[in-house]
């Protein structure tokens, strides 16, 4: 298996998912996570009719955040989380 895709339920009823995924690490660096991402992204829109999709993906991991642009993907906001959980000011 190459990774697996999924998607959340949507956002306190304003019919937005959040999408993850991830890649085996034998199949990185192939273009299987960005054709996965654009893929289901657009079927999650045609067959469900979302009005937007979100997805968190950490700062430092380039290679997702590259994905994620190249699906389409804008980066809106970020916020850093504190050890214990809970969110930083």
């Amino acid at each position: 298996m190459a990774g697996q895709i999924n998607v959340g339920g949507d956002d306190f009823g304003r019919e937005i998912a959040a999408v993850a995924y991830f890649i085996n690490q034998e199949f990185l660096r192939m273009g299987y996570a960005t054709q996965a991402v654009v893929g289901f992204t657009s079927y999650l829109f045609d067959r469900y009719g979302y009005s937007d999709m979100n997805a968190l993906v950490q700062s430092f991991n380039y290679a997702s955040n590259r994905v994620m642009q190249k699906a389409g993907y804008t980066c809106i906001n970020e916020f850093i989380k504190k050890l214990d959980g809970h969110p930083t000011e």
